[in-house]
């Protein structure tokens, strides 16, 4: 796991805001969240709600995904 999560770290240093995280192998929140493919990420709003997800690797720099967790943060 300590790879994943600095690979994770990596790939999120470059966004200008402070994002959390959590890494959920075949846990609980992975059933809940019905994540049949790993990895799966999962853009959370401040209710609980799943707002975005995307399978397979990401990269959190890209425009599209900066634009997906910019439309989450308050204004």
């Amino acid at each position: 796991m300590l790879i994943l999560e600095r690979l994770i770290c990596r790939s999120t240093r470059s966004l200008a805001v402070t994002i959390g995280f959590a890494l959920a192998g075949v846990t609980a929140a992975a059933k809940a969240w019905k994540a049949r493919v790993l990895p799966a990420s999962f853009l959370v709003d401040a209710d609980g709600r799943i707002r975005h997800s995307h399978v397979g690797e990401i990269d959190w720099s890209q425009e599209n995904a900066r634009r997906a967790v910019a439309a989450l943060l308050p204004r």
